[in-house]
């Protein structure tokens, strides 16, 4: 006979069940929000959202594969269809002129080599060299100031200020 005072006792694969109900709880708590976004809000204005949101994250907080996970679902979503912005312009005009471009092309590598992203649901193309680079710190889990300094240092500076 079940006894559900024994739950707290159940472990998956080495992990209690309750941590994986919570994981499975956040996932599609995760996926439910991303499309009631996107809905509301379009598919492109969400897509370079995230995008600045994933780029904050990278240079403020530190960011885990888990980010580019939750980004790769948004352009899943979006299925490769970026409408253009007031007066016709593109996203990638749009990331260019936010000084995102050079970080969302480093992202679409990661997503591109870990992912298996298709490069038509890319909003710019894949740059190997910058995605090594946020390979590499996503995968150290230890930021330096001075070395995301070097490397962006604008939008570094701004985040030391703010």
């Amino acid at each position: 006979m079940f006894d559900p005072s024994k739950l707290s006792e159940i472990n998956i694969a080495g992990l209690p069940l309750s941590a994986l109900l919570g994981a499975l709880l956040t996932f599609l708590i995760c996926v439910i929000v991303i499309n009631v976004i996107m809905k509301l809000v379009g598919k492109t204005l969400s897509g370079a959202k995230r995008l600045n949101h994933t780029m904050q994250r990278f240079l403020y907080e530190g960011m885990s594969m888990r980010q580019v996970f939750d980004y790769y679902f948004v352009l899943q979503k979006a299925e490769g269809h970026f409408e253009p912005f007031k007066n016709d312009v593109t996203i990638g005009q749009v990331l260019k002129e936010c000084g995102m471009q050079r970080f969302a092309q480093g992202l679409m590598w990661v997503l591109q080599e870990t992912m298996d992203l298709s490069q038509a649901y890319m909003p710019c193309e894949p740059l190997e060299q910058e995605g090594k680079f946020l390979l590499q710190e996503i995968m150290a889990r230890q930021h330096s100031r001075l070395h995301l300094l070097l490397h962006y240092p604008v939008d570094t500076l701004w985040g030391l200020m703010g």
